[in-house]
């Protein structure tokens, strides 16, 4: 199924088209956006204190002085950003895994409450079985 963003029209007494976003999902990427967002931050920043500051001098002795962060300090700071970075990035993937799993029962919990509210009654629903 494409994606496609529209914008939202009214028509009679209601919107119709655009995009809806729920707040839980607002909540959750909000929260993982600036949890992993703070660690990416500190471990580059710890990468580039790494250089020494001889090499970081070397690099600055250069014509291009401009040029100093990006061809000396940065190849050189990789090597310590990358084994870190990838754990923090495995460690996006789970968070990000386990919130949608702690979300779910969230979900069907709300749909269970809009379909018992609209009198519509599920299948599964011990309730259902019932005579009374």
């Amino acid at each position: 199924m494409p994606f496609a963003l529209d914008k939202p029209v009214l028509r009679g007494f209601n919107f119709s088209g655009g995009h809806v976003v729920s707040p839980e999902f607002v909540a959750l990427l909000v929260g993982l956006v600036v949890y992993t967002g703070a660690f990416i931050a500190e471990i580059v920043r710890a990468g580039i204190l790494a250089v020494s500051w001889g090499r970081r001098g070397g690099g600055r002795a250069r014509p291009a002085r401009g040029l100093a962060l990006r061809l000396v300090v940065l190849p050189q700071a990789l090597r310590v950003i990358v084994p870190p970075m990838t754990s923090q990035y495995l460690n996006l993937t789970k968070n990000s895994s386990l919130a949608v799993a702690i979300g779910f029962p969230d979900i069907t919990s709300i749909g269970n409450t809009t379909m018992n509210q609209t009198g519509r009654r599920s299948r599964a629903s011990p309730r259902s079985w019932s005579s009374t």
